[in-house]
């Protein structure tokens, strides 16, 4: 996941759970995958299972049944939001609060000037 045009960029972080292969040292073709559990797994680890229709797909880790999805820039936003920098969702969600917050006092204050003008009628 180094350079590669697939990886998310900085996520140091992410590493295998069998074999704590790591996704920020590894050589491109490594790919490294979510299970629906919340396990992360390099492809090499997941080979058998990723591989094997016959086998239920089943996590190396904690034994549950799974999907597999693999970590990259095309995931869903949904899954692809769990490797967002948490710096960066804090100043996104800030925004979005200050936006909130601007909206709502605007209309208090619309609120408040129509009852004044009510009163002083």
């Amino acid at each position: 996941m180094s350079d590669n045009d697939d990886a998310i960029p900085g996520q140091r972080w992410i590493m295998c759970n069998v074999c704590c292969r790591s996704a920020s040292i590894s050589s491109p073709n490594i790919a490294f995958f979510l299970t629906k559990c919340g396990h992360i797994f390099c492809n090499k680890c997941l080979i058998g299972i990723a591989s094997s229709q016959d086998v239920a797909h089943v996590c190396l880790y904690c034994k549950k049944k799974i999907t597999i999805c693999k970590i990259s820039r095309d995931m869903p936003e949904t899954v692809r939001s769990y490797f967002r920098c948490p710096r960066e969702l804090l100043t996104d969600s800030m925004v979005e609060v200050m936006q909130v917050i601007k909206f709502q006092t605007m209309h208090a204050a619309c609120l408040m000037k129509r009852f004044n003008i009510m009163v002083s009628s």
